[in-house]
């Protein structure tokens, strides 16, 4: 596992109270807001490539004025909000996103999305 997968994986914690208090059950089936950032549009695009033959849905790439990364935005295909599940989903992301030189930024989900 990736250093970063640690950090994301204390973050599964806390959304998870969220999303439960907001009447979201570990069995109901929700896309993933996936976040990406690289310092180059290539790695981006490449990552973005892989993701999609896995069913991800690429919803913006831009990059940040001046010097900095270029980010990417992607939904994933539903999946159970249980926390099995959860973290399953974003090691794969940390681990694909670091074997494309990339980083793994974070995901959220609408709780309104079916």
């Amino acid at each position: 596992s990736t250093p970063l997968y640690s950090s994301a994986a204390s973050d599964v914690y806390k959304r998870q109270t969220v999303i439960r208090n907001r009447g979201v059950t570990q069995n109901r089936l929700v896309p993933l807001e996936c976040f990406f950032y690289a310092d180059a549009k290539s790695k981006i695009e490449a990552l973005s490539a892989s993701l999609s033959k896995l069913g991800y849905v690429k919803e913006e790439s831009t990059k940040i004025p001046g010097p900095g990364p270029v980010s990417v935005r992607l939904t994933s295909p539903a999946i159970q909000m249980a926390e099995e599940e959860l973290h399953s989903s974003i090691r794969m992301m940390c681990e694909l996103a670091a074997n494309h030189d990339c980083v793994f930024d974070g995901w959220g989900t609408q709780t309104d999305r079916t």
